[in-house]
């Protein structure tokens, strides 16, 4: 059996999957999600070495799932150093950080720094000098601990001090506790599996978006699933309709409303922002109207003409950065769609 070129993982049934879940944040929710797999012919580039064999066909063994949160923490720093001079920062790398990195940048190309990086031992990780602005340094699953930044005037003619900037990064990694998944433990070369999923919402879970990843291990590679869920009640629907009212009709307005829909999800209480200008750009008046709303359907912001009569300079108005939020204040829909008003400020009742 002649070796494949590059393998890394046999079986990339399961590989580029994805779905999209949405749901409540008021109520806990348990979404299955099962993922058919895609032809098993995809192969990285990474040599990795052979899998396991079984009867002479390759075998994945001991897979994973696992629900993985990731983040970034970032920090910067200003500084100076002389020639042959050493500047030091500690970074406190926590235990679920995946990497540390820092970079080095300055503003003359005469100055050459140099950029080391230590672990809480005191050993040198990464160094980096001599490539010039800017210069990097980091590590890959760094050990929990104080760890040393130091930079170094390598070459800072003229006795000066040379400025620079110095910018952390840590990538974290931690156990999404919303997910359960599972799989086949085991996968010949060829086969196919699917992946169930189950994502518990916390009652209390915001309802601003969350980009999340399932994580298929074993023990010589790994990739990821990714997981985009939305505890969103409602969104805009871009429907939309103006009024304008004369009841005494003597040809000026008295009342100018405008109604923007909304699909309902979940039923609740929604406010609608946005703001009215006139035909310079001029803001007019930030209206805001809070509804409740059982189903799809609009809410309705109201202005008296009188006001845009004293403070419109002219036309046509429009209604532009319309927002959409549920009870807690949080922005869950946004629509960059201008509503345009093809009326001047003087049809407006003084």
């Amino acid at each position: 059996m002649d070796k494949p070129e590059g393998i890394s993982i046999f079986v990339a049934g399961l590989l580029l999957a994805s779905f999209f879940v949405s749901a409540s944040a008021d109520e806990p929710n348990s979404c299955q999600a099962l993922i058919d797999p895609f032809p098993a012919d995809l192969y990285s580039d990474a040599e990795v070495g052979w899998p396991d064999l079984k009867n002479g066909v390759s075998v994945l063994r001991n897979i994973t799932y696992t629900g993985v949160v990731e983040g970034i923490l970032k920090d910067r720093w200003a500084g100076s150093v002389g020639d042959q001079a050493i500047w030091a920062v500690p970074i406190d790398v926590p235990q679920n950080a995946s990497r540390v990195g820092v970079m080095l940048r300055w503003d003359d190309p005469e100055s050459d720094l140099a950029l080391l990086l230590f672990n809480p031992k005191g050993k040198p990780v990464d160094i980096s000098y001599g490539s010039g602005d800017p210069e990097e340094a980091g590590a890959s699953h760094p050990v929990e601990g104080l760890w040393q930044v130091l930079v170094y005037g390598f070459s800072v003619p003229d006795g000066r001090n040379q400025t620079f900037e110095l910018d952390a990064t840590l990538n974290t990694r931690d156990t999404w506790s919303w997910v359960s998944a599972s799989g086949p433990p085991l996968m010949e070369s060829g086969s196919e599996g699917n992946i169930s999923a189950t994502i518990t919402v916390p009652k209390t879970a915001s309802s601003r978006g969350l980009d999340r990843h399932i994580e298929i291990r074993t023990a010589n590679d790994s990739f990821s699933i990714p997981v985009s869920l939305i505890m969103a009640g409602a969104t805009l629907s871009g429907a939309s309709e103006t009024e304008l009212l004369d009841p005494g009709r003597d040809g000026y307005f008295d009342r100018l409303c405008i109604r923007v829909g909304a699909n309902v999800t979940v039923p609740g209480d929604y406010r609608l922002e946005g703001n009215l200008v006139d035909g310079s750009g001029t803001a007019l008046l930030w209206l805001r109207e809070t509804k409740h709303l059982e189903e799809d359907g609009e809410i309705e912001v109201c202005v008296n003409g009188s006001e845009i009569w004293k403070i419109g300079g002219c036309g046509p108005l429009t209604l532009k950065d319309i927002f959409l939020y549920n009870k807690k204040g949080e922005i869950i829909d946004r629509s960059d769609e201008e509503m345009v008003i093809k009326r001047c400020p003087e049809d407006f009742q003084p």
